[in-house]
């Protein structure tokens, strides 16, 4: 709720995205454990802004009437479509270039997705 009160959604969704693009790639880098164990324990930070955030940025951009359909087509959408053509994507991926490359394109994927938040977003200001 600190978070919220200080950040605006928005912010906090580039946060999370940005974070994550550094997660993925510390994991294409990492050479020893503690890197890897330091990147997983940021994934519930990253999850957890990004996940409550993503719920809040529903809930203002939804009609009172509309909020609990607005958070099922997002819950569809990002856990249940997103993840099933993600796992597709990634299991060709991984057969194609291994972990490493794995998470090397989530990482930019990850950037991507919170660069062109920004751009949208810096733009509306």
């Amino acid at each position: 709720d600190r978070i919220f009160r200080r950040f605006s959604i928005e912010n906090v969704l580039i946060f999370s995205f940005m974070a994550a693009a550094l997660r993925w790639t510390v994991l294409f880098l990492a050479t020893s454990p503690a890197l890897i164990l330091i990147s997983q324990i940021s994934h519930a930070f990253t999850y957890g802004t990004f996940h409550i955030a993503s719920i809040l940025y529903i809930d203002s951009l939804t009609a009172d009437e509309a909020k609990t359909t607005g958070q099922a087509l997002n819950n569809a959408v990002t856990y249940g479509l997103g993840m099933m053509v993600g796992f597709f994507l990634n299991g060709y991926l991984y057969e194609l270039t291994g972990s490493s490359g794995l998470f090397l394109v989530s990482a930019f994927v990850a950037f991507a997705g919170g660069l062109l938040l920004s751009i949208f977003y810096w733009k509306d200001k």
